[in-house]
């Protein structure tokens, strides 16, 4: 597609950094709120629904149906409603879950639609630096400048440093047929971690009948769901994975699996005996560009200020949320996204 780029060289009102859930929520909503389409530059370096449209389409998510149809109808500009194409997800029971994949498809329909209407540019920002009262967004395809920036941009999996190898990535041990072409029956995995994650690639390491060792620190948490709120809504097991851990994790049932406190002394012995690591352990904000030394990317979890007119958005800056019961939490899935925005965007759009 053709990146509609004005060729004035004044500055865009916005500039929307990265195109997965959480840049095609923010796109939309500031063209709900009626800013100027050409006013708005998306830059993404390829524009297939972040790393939910090319790296977790065959997991299995936590999500019940019915929230990711309320995302889709969230968004006026969206225009899901005149969609052509009758997606599976239309279809499905709205109490259960679905594997990712049917959320991104209709996702990768609405972020073609959007994109024809907004100054899309398809490349990768480099370097971020202040201009004025605005900003310079140095990109792979030109030099660009907003008045306000949304950053976008995801996350990657955390990786200690003194992590052991050989690794296998946690997008790869996710999937089943990818696992398959990177383990072998003659492996010992260690995988480390107890979070919904940690418990697919174990389950999938299962199916596959190599032997495991989980390494955990915190023990198993599940989601316990009351009247109006959720206990560990974001930290604890849901769906298949928590149905899987009760009935393999528990206790010792399943002979492939050992699992160990990291703390216990026979933690190192097992470890040693293991050809190759996953690690699960949560995901850390993706900062692939440079900015100023002056511009630590931290965000205000309640507001999603990072900096003057620079607001950080979705997985790689959420929000934090205290439950009833006083546990913090970062609070995480596209629907959450979309009520946190809608939320915090008129304090934007204002300020």
């Amino acid at each position: 597609m053709t990146s509609l780029i004005p060729s004035t060289r004044k500055p865009f009102s916005w500039a929307v950094v990265g195109a997965g859930p959480a840049g095609l929520a923010a796109v939309a909503k500031l063209l709900d709120a009626g800013v100027d389409p050409l006013s708005i530059l998306w830059l993404d370096p390829a524009f297939q629904v972040g790393d939910l449209g090319t790296k977790w389409r065959v997991i299995s998510g936590n999500t019940k149906v019915a929230l990711f149809i309320k995302f889709l109808y969230a968004c006026r500009s969206f225009k899901y409603e005149t969609c052509p194409e009758v997606f599976p997800i239309n279809h499905l029971p709205a109490d259960g879950t679905c594997l990712l994949k049917e959320i991104a498809d209709p996702l990768q329909w609405i972020s073609d639609h959007l994109r024809q209407k907004v100054a899309a540019c398809q490349g990768a920002l480099r370097v971020l630096t202040r201009q004025g009262a605005g900003w310079q967004l140095t990109t792979d395809t030109g030099v660009f400048g907003a008045k306000k920036v949304i950053l976008a941009t995801g996350a990657e999996p955390r990786v200690p440093e003194d992590a052991r190898t050989p690794i296998v990535s946690l997008d790869v041990a996710m999937d089943l047929t990818r696992l398959k072409e990177g383990c072998s029956a003659s492996d010992r995995v260690a995988v480390f971690g107890s979070s919904h994650s940690a418990v697919v690639a174990l389950y999938n390491l299962a199916a596959l009948g190599i032997e495991t060792v989980n390494v955990y620190r915190s023990p198993l948490k599940y989601a316990s769901y009351y009247e109006d709120w959720i206990l560990y809504d974001n930290t604890g097991l849901k769906g298949y994975s928590a149905t899987w851990a009760k009935e393999h994790m528990e206790d010792d049932s399943l002979k492939t699996l050992t699992r160990v406190h990291q703390d216990d002394p026979a933690c190192e012995k097992a470890l040693s005996t293991c050809t190759k690591y996953v690690y699960a352990t949560g995901f850390d904000k993706r900062v692939t560009f440079e900015t100023d030394a002056s511009v630590p990317l931290i965000h205000n979890h309640q507001t999603g200020e990072i900096d003057t007119h620079l607001y950080g958005f979705g997985i790689a800056f959420p929000e934090g949320k205290t439950d009833k019961l006083g546990n913090f939490e970062h609070n995480v899935g596209l629907w959450k996204f979309m009520v946190y925005l809608e939320r915090i965007l008129p304090f934007w759009l204002a300020a």
